[in-house]
């Protein structure tokens, strides 16, 4: 069960909460895994350029490290309880700041999912603002997953594609669809990490 801002946490008291509330229900239906998010370790992976360091909001690793602590403490051992998501679709901006949330979280707890779904392969345009660095469309993407996941540490890649579409006079699979597939394979290949894909559709 993905909860997204359904039933977010946001440190108010976990055994009245609704998260709690609605984990205990989940569970009671069958579901087994179930990925939250708390809005203090989130809203930390809306900030560009880092999070530890002189003039950032924790000046060390252990300080992050005992944050993150304070924060999982009320749910990691309820029943259900998966995984926490950070932000969607980070750019490049974004990607140290994940990246530190991302290990600092494994630190704590290895066991907890960290839920971070990347960009998929788009037209020309966005890709410049997914990595900068590139030399074209591909090479740009590339660069882009390959950063993830030398900041995080992760161990494998997750990537959303919205693969069908339909137009009034006819239906489609998405231009940039089998490209975008095949570097997250490639990539993944390099690294030796899994390939996680999320499928959506507009038709």
């Amino acid at each position: 069960l993905f909860l997204q801002f359904t039933a977010p946490y946001r440190g108010e008291g976990w055994e009245n909460s609704e998260t709690k509330l609605v984990m205990e229900r989940a569970v009671e239906a069958g579901i087994e895994k179930i990925i939250l998010v708390d809005t203090r370790i989130f809203d930390l992976s809306l900030i560009e350029g880092g999070i530890i360091g002189e003039g950032k909001r924790f000046q060390t690793e252990d300080e992050l490290d005992d944050f993150i602590r304070s924060c999982i403490q009320d749910y990691r051992h309820q029943e259900g309880f998966y995984g926490v998501q950070l932000r969607d679709e980070p750019f490049h901006p974004y990607l140290k700041t994940v990246g530190q949330l991302f290990r600092s979280i494994r630190r704590v707890d290895d066991s907890i999912f960290v839920h971070c779904n990347l960009n998929p392969l788009h037209g020309p345009a966005l890709p410049y603002r997914i990595c900068p660095h590139g030399e074209n469309l591909v090479d740009t993407y590339e660069k882009y997953l390959s950063t993830f996941l030398e900041e995080t540490g992760a161990n494998h890649l997750m990537m959303d594609t919205y693969p069908f579409h339909r137009s009034p006079d006819k239906a489609r699979i998405g231009r940039y669809y089998f490209g975008g597939l095949e570097c997250v394979a490639r990539v993944c290949k390099r690294y030796g990490v899994e390939m996680h894909i999320v499928m959506q559709s507009f038709a």
